[in-house]
């Protein structure tokens, strides 16, 4: 959170906001409550992005409240590099990953002067990180034990201190468990909610193929802001301590192209086929990478260039230098062997 952020008003909540129906359902009820809230939409490089100014009023709507969004940092990637509770199914960092959003969730609340935190998570929605018995343990190691409140869900959790208190009425809390929706669904109703992010396109590192893109790019030192985007695009790679994307079709090749564009970072490479229409591809490397490297990739790159007829030049660009290299199509073998 930086220091730049600054906030006029003074809230009794903040809620994180990820713009699934659970965390409006959550909001929606505590504002229905007579509570101010702000909802923070955390910008988790693995999650979906920005809303919509479209989107962000119609939340703002749904939910009661004001939307803000607010980016994480290199904290977020070293809990994902080296959970201290491990992964879930796959490269999902569950239980880190809440307690971060907990922490920067307070950090907000202290600005606003806020008394506690909500989410939307229930009791038994989620194997890994919605256990009852879960929960309790993330709300004594997050720090702030008694100040996040999970209105959907809170007559399944013991008392909070907000309720202890007398801040927050038990009865005007619920009793949702488990991974049925129809609850919610007939709240979203009653409130009039339509639209909602689904939650089969939440986090990818609950993905399997996606997981073993990240584990990649941790075995091979890459994992960093701009290779989270690169990663989500391409056929992928890895090379010893290189990776390499490359396009599938058109629209990747304009995606990479942009992502690479955009990034300054001396070890991002690029590469593009000249003469005739190819795919564009984008390496990483965390440190310089070796002629015989550059060959490699390039001959990779050839491989998915039909019209070049297994041999042809590539324009390579690295560290703001430019290199002409003609290489031969690698083989299926090679291909294969280095495939993520």
């Amino acid at each position: 959170m930086g220091s730049s952020v600054r906030f006029e008003r003074r809230y009794g909540f903040v809620s994180l906001f990820s713009g699934g129906l659970d965390s409006i359902l959550a909001t929606r009820l505590m504002s229905e409550a007579g509570y101010s809230i702000l909802a923070v939409k955390m910008l988790l490089p693995f999650y979906p992005g920005r809303f919509s100014r479209e989107v962000k009023r119609y939340f703002h709507e749904a939910a009661g409240c004001e939307v803000v969004e607010l980016p994480v940092g290199e904290d977020y990637l070293e809990l994902v590099r080296s959970p201290s509770f491990g992964y879930g199914k796959n490269a999902n960092p569950c239980l880190d990953c809440r307690l971060y959003l907990y922490r920067k969730g307070w950090e907000v609340a202290k600005l606003v002067g806020a008394r506690g935190i909500i989410t939307g998570e229930v009791v038994g929605q989620r194997p890994f990180s919605q256990r009852r018995d879960a929960l309790i343990f993330l709300d004594k190691r997050s720090g702030i034990q008694g100040r996040i409140l999970r209105p959907l869900t809170a007559k399944n959790l013991p008392e909070t201190e907000l309720e202890k208190s007398g801040f927050v009425k038990r009865e005007t809390l619920l009793d949702i468990r488990g991974r049925g929706r129809a609850r919610q669904f007939e709240l979203a109703k009653k409130f009039g909610i339509k639209e909602f992010i689904s939650p089969a396109g939440g986090c990818l590192l609950t993905d399997p193929g996606f997981a073993r893109r990240v584990f990649a790019l941790i075995e091979s030192g890459n994992l960093h802001f701009p290779a989270t985007d690169i990663v989500k695009f391409g056929r992928m790679f890895k090379i010893n301590n290189v990776i390499l994307s490359v396009a599938r079709d058109k629209t990747e090749s304009d995606e990479l192209d942009s992502i690479y564009s955009l990034e300054n970072v001396e070890n991002i490479g690029h590469i593009e086929c000249l003469r005739c229409a190819g795919p564009s591809a984008v390496f990483l490397a965390p440190s310089e990478v070796s002629e015989e490297m550059l060959e490699l990739l390039s001959s990779m790159v050839v491989r998915f260039s039909p019209k070049l007829g297994g041999r042809g030049e590539v324009l390579l660009s690295i560290g703001g230098r430019d290199k002409i290299i003609s290489a031969v199509a690698a083989d299926d073998a090679t291909i294969e062997r280095y495939r993520v």
